[in-house]
C-alpha cells in the first residue's frame, strides 16, 4: 500500500491528492505530519519552503525516514496564518522565521517568530509578488 492510501484511509475528512511526485494535503496537515512521523517513521523534517502563487502561498515540507530511507514532499496551500509544527519537528523553527521575515506567513504556536534575513525595522516581506520596490538613494 502506498503512503498515499495509507494518508487517504487515515484522514477521510482531509482531501489527499498526488501530482508530480508531491502529496497535496487541504487540511489536517499538523495531524498528518504528527501521524507521519510517529506511524510512520518519517522522523526528519529536511526543509520547510514557501512559493507565492499571489491568491495563496504553497507550504513544502519535504520529509524522510531514516527507518525506511524514503522521502515524502507534503505540500498545502495558505493564506496569511498556518499552525507552526515546531512542536512536532524543532528543525522547523528557522524555515518558520525564514518564511515569515520573506512571505509574511504568520506561524500561529510559534511565540518566537522574528526576523532572520531582513532588518528587524523592515517593511513588509520582499518575496511577496505583490511587495513594491523602492530605490534607494545613496549618499556618498
Amino acid at each position: 500500500m502506498s503512503i498515499l492510501e495509507i494518508l487517504q484511509n487515515n484522514f477521510q475528512s482531509s482531501e489527499i491528492t498526488e501530482k508530480n511526485n508531491k502529496l497535496l494535503v487541504s487540511n489536517n496537515l499538523k495531524s498528518i505530519l504528527n501521524y507521519l512521523k510517529t506511524e510512520q517513521c518519517f522522523d526528519m523534517l529536511l526543509s520547510l519552503y514557501a512559493t507565492d502563487y499571489i491568491d495563496y502561498i504553497e507550504l513544502n515540507y519535504y520529509l524522510y525516514s531514516t527507518v525506511k530511507q524514503e522521502y515524502i514532499l507534503l505540500s498545502t496551500n495558505v493564506q496569511g496564518n498556518t499552525e507552526t509544527v515546531i512542536d512536532i519537528y524543532e528543525s522547523a523553527y528557522f524555515d518558520e522565521c525564514e518564511i515569515y521575515d520573506l512571505l509574511g506567513i504568520n506561524f500561529t504556536g510559534n511565540n518566537d517568530l522574528k526576523r532572520l534575513l531582513m532588518p528587524y525595522d523592515w517593511n513588509g516581506h520582499p518575496l511577496l509578488k505583490n511587495y513594491e520596490y523602492k530605490k534607494e538613494v545613496l549618499n556618498e
